[in-house]
């Protein structure tokens, strides 16, 4: 389900524009798909769109229940942050990525807790976060934790949320 201050900001418009394109059955079809995205401003290839689809269709059937469809939402707020983070745009966060925007979000992170997290975050151990590593670590996290500068209790949560090496 998509963070609390996602659908506090969107949700009387992604539930008009749910409710406008979906079928009785309250759920969204592929072909319905299309049309409600481009309503809020979203334009997918066909490529996209399946690929989009596939990640957030939780239980498989093939349609968008209205909390599928929002998450896609969540999907991309993650994009954003990741895409903020890699500041070289290499499709990657690396260290020396990782550290500034810690950094920049008011962590003071030792070289020690930056080798910890990425050893946390990097699935495959290639020394990079691919945005598919980010997503799946940081998907339960709200986004605030990601973007508000930190305190001690959001330190330990979003600490405590990276999976352990």
């Amino acid at each position: 389900m998509p963070p609390p201050s996602l659908i506090a900001d969107h949700a009387s418009e992604l539930e008009r524009i749910f409710e406008e394109h979906a079928g009785e059955d309250k759920k969204l079809q592929p072909a319905e798909l299309t049309p409600a995205l481009v309503a809020m401003g979203v334009q997918l290839t066909p490529a996209e769109m399946r690929d989009t689809l596939a990640r957030v269709d939780a239980d498989g059937d093939g349609e968008l229940d209205f909390d599928e469809f929002a998450s896609i939402f969540e999907i991309g707020s993650l994009r954003e942050v990741f895409d903020e983070m890699d500041a070289d745009k290499s499709g990657f966060i690396d260290e020396h990525e990782l550290r500034l925007a810690l950094n920049e979000l008011g962590y003071q992170a030792s070289k020690r807790d930056v080798l910890n997290m990425m050893s946390r975050v990097d699935a495959d151990g290639d020394g990079n976060v691919d945005f598919d590593e980010f997503r799946a670590c940081f998907a339960n996290v709200p986004l605030a934790s990601l973007e508000a500068p930190p305190n001690k209790s959001q330190t330990l949560t979003l600490a405590s949320a990276l999976p352990q090496p």
